[in-house]
Parts: structure tokens; sequence; C-alpha cells
């Protein structure tokens, strides 16, 4: 439920006068919007006179049809088989134009003045008496007879086009359309519907092939073309149209066929064409074929030359030996005539002019005020719709907005109530105008529907405000819940669901190809273009979704925890989805930051216990060696005091490099970037650990390139970086063993690797090496901390490096990683 700060609390009362208000002003103005459109039928009439001429035109529009017919049926001629059904429809129409049963009045006159009909009372004619009259001028049929006409086709081989593409008219003698024409012949007729059986007999063949060189007429393979039982001779280098074949001309004994490019083309005997390269006679024989051909296909083969004939003796000789056409058309006489129509003054026959007069006469007189009372009322009815969606909704004396049962019914019903009421309501009123009611039965029956589609606008436009209020517009919709139903079933039985998608996806696409390769009805190719643009709809949606998902990973991966905002929300399983992303990055958050304080506190707790032991270590470290200069009463006190020496040294540097690892960690170290030598740095160093090394029976192996390699870093921390490494290299390498050293460079990076081999087994990772507190001696019988490689990562990440540690076996190797300083292109260091 929803809370609207609203300042007038809302009562039953005021919810049902605020609807039935909008239900009568919007059907104020349905109403008056009809009364103008009545007063458009008639042409908002300027004065009586006006009106009764837009009347009389009106009524003149609903009866033409009719009096024409009855015109037409009068004045012509009646053949004796149609005499009948003639005498009926003029029997019922001249009862429909009785003068005593309508107030219509007509006289239909000749182009000479002479009355051919008319329904008009003797002495009713006088102007004076004439509410509204018009003339005018029309053609009517006098008469019309049938035509049958029968054309014969001596040669219809040479004539099929004729026969099957010509106008028919042109054989007619009137000047008429035909409307029929078959095969006289009903045999003939039945092959042109359905076809013939023909055959193709086999016959042996002359061609001569005429190739542009000679070499074209010895590879052409001769086979493929014409079979493999023909035979083929080069009768002559350079063609003419003298050369016999098989005891005749060329031009009338042999085909003649022209070679370009390998490809033989039949073409008509040319003198020019034959005379410019090596003629080759070619015999074949053709085997015989039979076919089903269409009539016109027949004609057109035995025109062209083509050996082809019906199977059927009997009908080929019908075909060839001439054929017959009959002709069917009508021919009608038309005779142009006067019409006078008009209404009398009187209107004295109680029929549906007579009221429909009534009617529209008193709507007319007050034409010039619907138009303003219709804009009145579209006002007035905008300002009581949004009241009552104002108070749509809403608790009796409450601001709590709480939706009764019947909006929660599928929203498409809702939808649908304004336009089938309208539709209804014109079906019907089409029904009521087909059956020519009176207007005072339509006009009652418009109010009333104009009264439900009312009703039916103001409910659905009640019930959206109250969707709206409650957030609920648009999954009130049937097809949304229909929906979610589906993808509800779909997870639940994910193997049916698959199986159904394919099968849906296979039947639409069989259907596709389908509405391409045939004709399909139009209500099935409408439907097949709605599945396929709600299918495309459905996997843009899905292929959205999937990319604002993984985008969402992605920015979780990248430490962004935020959530995460779609141009389009996600819907259905993808939303729910979309949330529990969120639910996980909000605890990883969580987690995150109470690491993050614990590890803040670990680290305050080190350096503050670091820096309280720090002080009275150092008085311990100075008394001990002022005891170290006093004279000792024994040797054993003497040993006793060295040792005291050495721890307190020891607890010392421990207490150092807790302070500086967690400097290092929290980066609140200040370190100075500038300048410096790496070969003058490792030669320092070296010379240092030099003693140390060979004391531990290490070799140090150096590989340092000639050329001058400087990075950026701090002296003191780089120093403190490689004094941890070759320390921890003293402490836990094999004796015996070498150590190398080695420096490489690119033109960005100096890159500088320890190995050693270790003198114990290597049974932890890297990563773990590189933890606080850990030590390659697990014993830990050696001396140490655990904090030197921890320290020297994080000095080095402070001075833009890395440092990466691997162990293979027994061996351990370090990296480190700067970037090459170059004073030309790299910024002077501050």
């Amino acid at each position: 439920m929803i809370q609207i700060e609203q300042k007038t609390k809302v009562t039953p009362t005021r919810k049902i006068l605020s609807v039935v208000l909008s239900i009568i002003l919007l059907w104020g103005f349905g109403v008056s919007v009809l009364l103008v459109l009545l007063n458009l039928s008639i042409g908002f009439a300027r004065d009586a006179a006006d009106f009764n001429q837009s009347f009389l035109d009106a009524v003149l529009d609903k009866e033409y049809g009719r009096l024409i017919n009855y015109i037409t049926l009068s004045v012509k001629h009646e053949d004796s088989e149609n005499a009948a059904s003639f005498s009926g429809m003029l029997a019922s129409f001249q009862s429909h134009f009785d003068p005593e049963k309508t107030n219509l009045r007509f006289s239909v006159t000749d182009s000479e003045g002479r009355l051919l009909l008319s329904n008009i009372p003797e002495g009713e004619q006088d102007e004076k008496n004439m509410l509204a009259s018009l003339v005018r001028t029309d053609q009517f049929l006098v008469s019309s007879f049938p035509i049958r006409v029968q054309h014969h086709f001596s040669d219809p081989i040479a004539d099929y086009r004729e026969i099957f593409s010509s106008d028919k008219s042109q054989y007619l003698e009137e000047n008429s359309a035909f409307d029929l024409w078959y095969f006289s012949d009903t045999r003939v007729d039945e092959v042109y519907h359905q076809g013939l059986q023909a055959v193709i007999p086999s016959s042996e063949h002359t061609a001569l092939v005429v190739f542009d060189s000679w070499d074209a007429a010895q590879n052409f393979r001769y086979a493929d073309y014409f079979g493999e039982q023909c035979k083929w001779e080069i009768v002559g280098k350079d063609a003419t149209h003298t050369l016999e074949i098989s005891g005749g001309q060329s031009e009338g004994g042999a085909e003649i066929y022209h070679v370009t490019d390998g490809k033989p083309e039949k073409i008509e005997y040319n003198h020019d064409v034959i005379a410019s390269g090596t003629a080759v006679a070619v015999r074949y024989r053709t085997d015989r074929t039979s076919l089903w051909l269409s009539l016109s296909q027949y004609y057109s083969m035995k025109n062209s030359g083509s050996e082809v004939r019906a199977e059927d003796q009997t009908l080929e000789n019908l075909l060839t030996g001439g054929v017959d056409i009959t002709i069917q058309a009508d021919h009608f006489d038309w005779e142009n005539c006067y019409l006078l129509v008009y209404l009398p003054a009187a209107l004295s026959v109680h029929d549906r002019i007579r009221a429909d007069y009534s009617i529209l006469s008193a709507i007319a007189g007050g034409s010039e005020h619907y138009a303003v009372v219709m804009f009145v009322l579209l006002v007035l009815t905008a300002f009581s719709c949004v009241m009552m969606c104002r108070n749509a909704g809403h608790v009796p004396d409450s601001d709590e907005i709480r939706p009764a049962q019947i909006h929660s019914f599928a929203y498409e019903i809702f939808w649908l109530l304004p336009p089938v009421t309208f539709f209804g309501a014109a079906i019907i009123l089409d029904i009521l105008s087909l059956l020519e009611a009176p207007y005072r039965v339509m006009a009652i029956f418009c109010i009333g529907m104009i009264f439900c589609i009312a009703a039916a606008c103001i409910l659905w436009l009640y019930t959206t405000a109250v969707r709206v209020k409650t957030g609920t517009f648009w999954s009130s919709f049937g097809v949304y819940r229909l929906a979610r139903l589906l993808l509800r079933l779909m997870f639940r039985h994910r193997a049916a669901v698959s199986a159904a998608v394919l099968l849906y996806l296979m039947l639409l696409g069989a259907g596709n190809i389908l509405l391409v390769k045939w004709s399909v009805p139009q209500p099935q190719m409408f439907l097949f273009l709605l599945l396929d643009l709600l299918t495309l709809l459905a996997i843009l949606y899905c292929i959205y979704a999937y990319f604002e998902l993984r985008q969402h990973v992605r920015h979780i991966e990248s430490g962004d925890y935020s959530a995460a905002e779609h141009p389009v929300p996600l819907r259905l399983d993808f939303a729910g989805f979309d949330r529990s992303l969120n639910s996980i990055t909000d605890g990883v958050e969580a987690i995150v930051d109470k690491q993050l304080r614990a590890e803040h506190l670990r680290t305050e707790l080190i350096t503050n216990v670091s820096h309280d032991l720090k002080t009275p270590l150092t008085s311990i470290v100075n008394y001990v060696d002022l005891l170290s200069r006093e004279p000792m009463q024994s040797e054993a006190a003497a040993e006793y005091l060295e040792v005291l020496r050495r721890q307190a040294a020891r607890l010392k540097k421990l207490t150092v490099d807790l302070v500086d690892a967690s400097k290092a960690s929290t980066g609140n170290l200040t370190v100075e970037l500038v300048p410096a030598n790496i070969q003058v740095l490792i030669g320092q160093i070296t010379g240092e650990y030099e003693e140390q090394l060979h004391a531990r029976g290490l070799t140090l192996m150096q590989s340092v390139p000639d050329e001058p390699l400087t990075i950026l870093a701090d002296g003191r921390q780089i120093w403190r970086v490689f004094d941890n490494l070759l320390n921890n290299a003293c402490k836990y390498a094999m004796e015996g063993t070498r150590v190398y050293l080695d420096v490489t460079a690119d033109d960005k990076t100096v890159v500088t690797t320890l190995k050693n081999i270790s003198a114990l087994p290597l049974n932890i990772s890297p990563d773990e090496l590189m933890e606080r507190f850990v030590r390659g001696d697990s014993s830990r019988s050696t001396e140490g901390s655990g904090l030197g490689l921890s320290i020297a990562r994080d000095l080095t990440v402070l001075q833009n490096g890395t440092l990466d540690l691997k162990t293979d076996g027994d061996l351990f190797k370090v990296q480190l990683r700067f970037p090459r300083y170059d004073p030309e292109q790299s910024p002077k260091a501050e």
C-alpha cells in the first residue's frame, strides 16, 4: 500500500459522485457529438429551404439504388425466359413506390420529353405543393440480350497466340466485352483445362557446328552436348553456306550452331557467321520422350518446329486439323433520361421519411448551439475525470490507497471494454440501417449505447488511475502474469521447456520457409510476422539482459560493489538474478570492510607495541654495552653477558622490522624517488655481503650489463630491499652452492633476478612465503623474523616496482621489476 499526501479526506459519497458525474458528463459529450454529426449529415442548413433541400438529398441517396432498379425493370424490354422474375420484382418495387405508402415523388422522361414512368398522383405536381425538388440526368438500361459467336482457326499451330492471348471481343460484331470463351469441341476444351500426354519421337538429326578456330573444333566434347552416339567430322576449314551435309544444303537439311567460349548456341542461317570459321558436321540421335504438356505449350513447341505430337492419334488429328472457339457476351442498350424527384409540402403519408423529417428538423433548429455545448461538456468531462482519478483507490477518511477486488482483474479486460462496446454498437446500428428502422428507434439506441460506451471508458480510466497509484500498472496485465507463470514453469521443468522452445523455433522456421516459398493466406502471414516480431524482441531482451548482468559482474570483479543501474529495468528472472548479485556485493563489501578494519587494528597494534618495546630495548642494549666494558668476576659471567647482548640486539632488530613492515604495508612510509644506477647499487650491496657469503661457502655469480641502467628509487629503501634478499640467501641457501644475481633490461623495464638453492625443502607455496612471520625454515631453528620478504615486497611497491617470488623444487627465485628511467624522455625527479 502507498501513502499519498492529500489535504482533503476522501469519502465514499465523494468517490461515487465523482464516478457518476464523469459518466454523465461523458455521456452528454457523446450525445452532443452525435447531434453535431447529424447536423453535418444535413449540411448545417442556413434556413428552412436549405434544410428541406438537404433532407431531400439525404432521402434520395438512400432510395436511389432501389429507384434505379424500379425504373430499369419498368422501361426495358422483358425477355420471355425472365418474364416471371421481372414481374415479381416489378410488383415489389411498385408496392414500395406506391404514392399511398411513401411521400417520395418521382417522374422519368426521355430525351424527347416523353413521360416514361411516374408515381405522382394527378393534380399534385405543383411547385407550391413541393417541400423540395431536384432534377437529375442519368442513363437507364432499356434492353439487353445475349450474344454467342463461334470463330474458326484453320491452322491452330500458327494461330495459337491468337487463341490463347488475344482479346476475344475483336471477334464480336457488336461492341460488347466478352464474358466467357471456350473450345467448341468438348474434348479440346477438356485438354485446354487439364493438359495432354505428348511424345517426342526418336529421330536422327544433322547439325552444322561452326567454331572460331581449328583447335576449338578439335578439342570440343561433342558427346557431352549431342549424346554418346553422335558422330562428327570436320567438313571444312572455312565454312560456307554451300557445304553439303547428308546430301542436302546446310541451310535446308541441318541445324546450325555457333560455338563461342565453349558454349554452342543455335542460330538462324547467317552467311557472315558461317563463312568465318571451321565447320563440323555432327550426326546424332534422340530417344522417344513422353511428357505432360498444357495445350498452350503443345502448340508453342509445334510452332517452333519440335517434332511433338499427342500420344492419342485421334486427339492429334483433332488438335492439328482446325479448332473452333465459342464466345459468349451480353449486349446492353442505354438511354438518357431526366429524373424529377420531390417531396410534397404536406408529407401526408405516415412513413419513415415523415418521421425522419420531424426529428431532423427539430435538431436543425438548434444546430448553432450544439458545437458550443460539445466543447463545454468536453472541458467539464476532463475536469471531472481529473477529480475522479485523484479520489480513485483511496480508503474512506484516510490517505491510504487500497485497491478493490475488481482492480486485480487482468488489465486487458478494461482495455477491451470501450472498443468492444463501440464496435458492437456500430454493428447493431448497421443492422438497424439495413432493416430501415426509423430515426426515432436508431436515435434511442444510439443514446443508450453512448451511455454504455461512456461507462466503459470511465471504468477503464478509474482502474488505470488505481493501478498507477499502487504501482501495479504493468504487473496487472494478463500477458505479464501469464509470462511469469510460464517462466516459473520453465525453471521448474528446464528440460521440457528447452525441448518446447526448440520445437517452437523449428515450427516458426518451417512457417517462415512456407511464407517465403509458397503463397500463404494473409491471416496466416500476419500471424507468422507477429510471431517473428515477438520472438525477435524476446531474443533481443535476453541478449540485453545478459550483457547488463555481465557488466554488473565485471564491476564486482573490479571492486565496484555499488548497485548497477540499467537503462531498461530488468524483468522476470533476470531481475531476481540482479538482486542476488546486489545482495552478494553487499555481503562481500561488509566482509571486506570488516577485514580491512581488523587489518588496520592489527597493524596499529603491532606499531604501538613495537614502539612501546623500542624504548626499553634501547636502554637494555645500552646498559648491556656499558656492562661489557666493566671487568667480569668470572668467565661464565662474560659469556652470559654476551648472550644477553646478542639476544637484545636481535629483539631490537625484530622490533624495527615490525615497525617498518607496518609502515610499508599501510603506505605511511615516506619515499623520495631519485635516479639510481642499478650497477653501482648492486656492486655496493654485494661488497657488503662478500664475507658472509664466503663464510657460508656460497659463490655469487653476477651477470650485469655494462650499459648504465637507471631507475627511480629511494636510496635507503632500495638498499633495504636488496639487503633483505641477500640476507635471506645467506640464511637459507645450501652451503657450497652458487647464488645467481642477473640484471636484464629492455626499453621500459629493468629486471633483477636472484636465484639460489634452498638448504631445506621448500614445502610451502610462494604466496605463503610472502606472508608475514612465515619462514622457509619451518622448524624455526635459524635466526629471522619472517618479515624480510614481506618488507621487501611492500618497499618495492612503494617505489613503483614489483617483486615476484617463484619456487621450483628447491630452487628459490626472486624477480624485481622497476620502470627504466631515461633522463631525456622522463620528467626531472624531484
